[in-house]
């Protein structure tokens, strides 16, 4: 399920990574039709654990993931009922 993904797969959410997600709002899409929405984010994963030599974070580039989904509306709450998880290619400023 998503749920376990998340909390026993996905680096960011383990508790020895010190991970910071960004999502940029560009790459952001919710298309809602009714009691339906299409989904689409990506969220960039940065590792801030402090550096010992400087005694300050990292911010290296750690993962990054992209979710493609829909949700549907159940009893007022939005819930995932559909998912695809990919790796998209590491952004370049």
């Amino acid at each position: 399920t998503v749920c376990t993904f998340y909390k026993y797969v996905s680096g960011p959410f383990q508790a020895a990574n010190k991970f910071v997600a960004l999502t940029p709002s560009y790459k952001e899409s919710f298309d809602v039709h009714g009691n339906m929405a299409a989904v689409y984010f990506e969220c960039h994963y940065f590792n801030v654990a402090i550096d010992p030599a400087t005694g300050k974070p990292l911010w290296t580039a750690a993962s990054h993931a992209s979710f493609t989904g829909s949700a549907r509306k159940v009893d007022g709450r939005w819930l995932f009922s559909y998912a695809i998880g990919a790796v998209p290619p590491v952004p370049i400023p």
